[in-house]
Parts: C-alpha cells; structure tokens; sequence
C-alpha cells in the first residue's frame, strides 16, 4: 500500500506502519527475525526513501514516511537501521527541513537529529 498511486492508502501505510514499529518492534523481535526479514523483503527502507526524495509526494507521506523512519531507528532491528544509513537519509532529510510545510519542516529536523545520534 505504502506504494499506491492514492495518496490516502500510502498514508494509511505508512501510520500503520509507524504504528507497528513504535509499539512491537521495538520491545521484541519476532520469531527468528521475522518481522525484520519482511520488512527487509518488502524493501520498506528503500521505499521510504524515494517517497522522501519524490518532490511530488504529499505533505503527510514526507511527514509520515519521517515518523516511520524515526520509529525503525528506534527499533532493535539492526539491519533496517544500516539499509537506512546505507541509503544516506541524511541528505534526503536534511533538505526536508526548509519544505514550505512547517509540519514536514519540523519533522524532518527531529528525524535529523535521530539519524545523527544513531550514526
């Protein structure tokens, strides 16, 4: 879904996503590494950052896509956070936070600021 064409069914995605990464993702890792391994075959991390570096993506989905990164960094799955500095999400981010849209703005100067702890 987080690679629709419709902008509510990737927002809906990615919050469910979010969702999911903040409350189980970081207390557990599911049965052998499961949950990481689908998120990994999903290419969830590279999915993020396109939406992030796609100029026509929605305000929400930049913002949401952020959260989401935020809440895999907080996470205890090690190879999602690599795929996520492997792919420089720094950069991506870091022009994020003079977007037009104070919320994206906002957002990403958190996620920056997540990203260079976690580097």
């Amino acid at each position: 879904m987080a690679t629709s064409e419709h902008v509510i069914m990737q927002n809906e995605a990615l919050v469910a996503l979010a969702l999911i990464a903040a409350l189980e993702l970081g207390r557990t890792v599911y049965a052998e590494g499961t949950a990481e391994k689908d998120l990994e075959s999903a290419k969830l991390v590279q999915i993020l950052h396109s939406l992030l570096a796609d100029e026509r993506s929605a305000p929400e989905i930049k913002y949401n896509s952020m959260v989401l990164i935020c809440a895999l960094m907080g996470s205890v799955l090690k190879s999602l956070h690599k795929e996520v500095q492997d792919l420089a999400f720094l950069d991506v981010v870091s022009k994020l936070r003079s977007h037009e849209n104070k919320s994206v703005a906002q957002q990403a100067s958190l996620t920056e600021q997540r990203l260079t702890v976690e580097s």
